[in-house]
């Protein structure tokens, strides 16, 4: 079940979380290693950087 402001969109929550789900099951399947991102690409973007070190330091 999903949820939208429209049919449309509901269905694309839908697919969204079926592709999300699916992706995370390979990973977790297949022990696949994630690339890891530089500090310097992600201090690019404040905001992201932000909740990146707040979310490193629990």
């Amino acid at each position: 079940m999903s949820a939208g402001n429209s049919p449309a969109e509901a269905i694309v929550q839908g697919l969204a979380e079926i592709v999300e789900r699916f992706i995370q099951k390979k990973i977790i399947v297949e022990a696949l290693q994630l690339p890891n991102v530089p500090d310097d690409v992600i201090k690019k973007y404040p905001y992201v950087y932000s909740m990146f070190k707040r979310a490193c330091s629990f």
